[in-house]
């Protein structure tokens, strides 16, 4: 049943269009690679924005050295 499904129908298939198959295989990894560097920027560049105002946060509730006038 399944290998005489395979054999005569889906290996043909896959042989003929191996080139167009490997093709958008790559294509699908470089944009998925893509992506990930897009949203790990994007990752990044909020945590650095939320650490700043956290760090402006806690400096502006300290207190304020007096100068010797």
């Amino acid at each position: 049943g399944a290998s005489y499904v395979y054999d005569t129908i889906l290996l043909p298939y896959i042989i003929s269009h191996e080139w167009d198959i490997d093709h958008n295989v790559l294509e699908l990894k470089t944009k998925a690679g893509h992506f990930a560097v897009l949203y790990l920027q994007t990752v990044a560049n909020y945590g650095q924005e939320k650490f700043f105002e956290l760090l402006q946060f806690f400096s502006s509730r300290s207190p304020k050295l007096k100068s010797d006038q």
